[in-house]
């Protein structure tokens, strides 16, 4: 690497250093969404930001080729392992934030059959949100819920590799043909003509009729 990279190194030695430090802080717990003081406190694996942290574990595992942080990531996914067998926070898209950052790294990284197995789980755990009319995955909220029923956001597309790593994985293709599916909806119904995305768009999960877009967190609908 020639001296003019030389700062990514040193940039990228900082990022590992304050992992470091935050291991003991965070050995079984995550980091809380928001910060309070510019401080993030200890949080329990229960919302859907929690695997942000077990992302830069295993990002930091790679970037350094040691074992300094397998014991705190063998500990983060076996919290991945009991959330998912307690059901604990699944009722959103965001199944895939979470075990594509914990489960499937850990397949990826470590080879454990029971990673793949728990990412498989978590697979089927996103399916369940997955209406076969409209072809969309509801985003959040109760399924039975007439004021959530068929709700897609943006964010969605960013869970859909977890079902296209289920179909790799088994050789199953409905994974992947719901996870292309909801992508084309997304595309053909959320993005508008001026190129902006609404943020959230409802389907009629009955007939499968796409209906309106909203935002939840926007401005204005528009």
């Amino acid at each position: 690497m020639t001296s003019e990279w030389t700062w990514i190194e040193d940039e990228l030695e900082f990022v590992l250093e304050k992992i470091r430090k935050n291991v003991p802080v965070f050995f079984d717990k995550v980091p809380s969404a928001a910060s309070k003081n510019l401080v993030y406190e200890a949080a329990a694996n229960d919302y859907w930001t929690s695997s942000f942290w077990s992302g830069m574990l295993f990002l930091a595992k790679e970037a350094t080729k040691s074992a300094e942080f397998d014991e705190v990531i063998r500990n983060q996914v076996q919290n991945f392992h009991y959330r998912m067998d307690h059901k604990i926070g699944l009722e959103t898209h965001d199944i895939g934030f979470l075990y594509i950052l914990s489960a499937v790294a850990d397949y990826k990284v470590n080879h454990l059959e029971t990673s793949k197995e728990l990412a498989l789980e978590a697979a089927d755990a996103l399916m369940l949100r997955y209406s076969e009319k409209p072809g969309v995955i509801q985003a959040w909220g109760n399924l039975d819920d007439p004021n959530e029923d068929g709700r897609i956001i943006i964010d969605c597309l960013m869970n859909l590799p977890l079902l296209y790593f289920a179909s790799e994985l088994s050789g199953d293709p409905k994974y992947k043909t719901a996870a292309y599916r909801h992508a084309k909806q997304t595309q053909k119904y959320i993005i508008r003509e001026n190129a902006t995305t609404y943020h959230t768009y409802f389907f009629n999960r009955k007939t499968g009729a796409a209906v309106k877009g909203e935002t939840a967190q926007g401005y204005s609908d528009d």
